[in-house]
């Protein structure tokens, strides 16, 4: 926070310097378990994106993903899931449909559906992260391996033990 302060002091609130800074603190405030902390900062991260770059630009994305974490940690599962989407329609319109960052929030917003119990809408999600990822990285990226293992805990609650094992064995993922 005191870094944030001096670039505020230093260059004034609204600055690609501090929108860095608060990116950082969002993500240590989560690990700590300060959401109310994350979110009020995620919250400025996202105005500061939007007034910069655009309510449409891919910082503007990934900053609304990051409240979409926050939110997802407050069980604001409805806030979360409006902010992921907006995310990934960013993500897909600026970077197209095969990209990491597309990629990514797919995954976001599958997994925020299977932290729910919504496996089946998590499932598609998550198999086109699987693939883009795949094909971008490669089977062993630890992107690939972390959307991999989501997949295989969907399909293992929707009883689909059979393409569990497959998504295992393709991907070395143990049991």
């Amino acid at each position: 926070e005191r870094a944030v302060k001096i670039f505020d002091d230093a260059l004034g609130p609204d600055n690609a310097d501090s929108a860095m800074n608060l990116s950082g603190l969002v993500s240590i405030f989560l690990r700590q378990g300060d959401l109310s902390a994350a979110r009020s900062l995620a919250e400025r991260l996202v105005a500061i994106r939007e007034k910069l770059s655009g309510i449409d630009s891919i910082n503007t994305g990934a900053a609304l993903n990051l409240l979409a974490l926050v939110l997802s940690e407050q069980r604001d599962f409805l806030g979360a899931k409006l902010l992921h989407e907006r995310a990934l329609s960013i993500s897909e319109k600026e970077l197209g449909p095969e990209n990491v960052e597309t990629a990514t929030n797919l995954l976001n917003l599958g997994s925020l559906f299977n932290a729910q119990g919504a496996h089946a809408k998590a499932r598609p999600l998550v198999e086109r992260s699987v693939a883009i990822f795949e094909k971008l990285l490669g089977l062993t990226h630890p992107s690939t391996q972390h959307a991999a293992s989501e997949l295989k805990v969907i399909l293992i609650r929707l009883r689909r033990h059979k393409d569990a094992r497959a998504v295992s064995k393709k991907f070395g993922i143990g049991a």
